[in-house]
């Protein structure tokens, strides 16, 4: 007959498997969009007057490849630093570091639809490289806490003197 802290044990050991199941995938996702970088390809917007700024989509700009802007058609390329920039800033919108769009010669493309692509970090993307290999080992990590734990927990009961060993 199998006694109650038996059942116990096994009922907690179970639980926590349930519960380690339903918290890795979305710690998995998180350390994933917080460690890789994202592309952004004809992102259509409407060019600012003369210093306007825009808010773009991320956090932090990754300048490989460079961050391109074309009017709507696809036809005439605009240049960096002479017709816009893109950089990282403080919004004045939202108060939070971001991506800025901001028209330097507004007059060319003022109020025009244009097309921006670039590739970059989504909010609170770690910047620092050997921050973004750590965050794999925190999944490393759980799963072996977890399975420790399991363990503990099947190997503290009597299970394994009613299986015979």
């Amino acid at each position: 007959m199998v006694n109650n802290k038996l059942l116990g044990l096994l009922l907690m050991a179970f639980i926590a498997a349930i519960v380690a199941l339903a918290i890795i995938p979305s710690i998995a996702v998180t350390t994933s969009v917080l460690s890789n970088t994202f592309t952004i390809e004809n992102e259509t917007i409407t060019a600012p007057d003369y210093l306007g700024t825009i808010d773009l989509t991320g956090q932090e700009i990754i300048d490989s490849p460079t961050p391109t802007v074309y009017n709507a058609t696809n036809i005439t390329l605009f240049t960096q630093v002479t017709n816009y920039t893109i950089t990282e800033a403080i919004s004045s919108t939202t108060g939070l570091k971001t991506i800025i769009f901001t028209t330097l010669n507004g007059s060319d493309f003022a109020n025009e639809s244009v097309n921006v692509s670039y590739t970059y970090g989504a909010d609170g993307y770690i910047d620092n490289s050997a921050g973004r290999n750590l965050t794999g080992l925190i999944i490393i990590f759980l799963a072996i806490g977890i399975i420790v734990t399991i363990l503990g927990m099947v190997f503290k009961s009597d299970l394994m003197k009613i299986v015979g060993r």
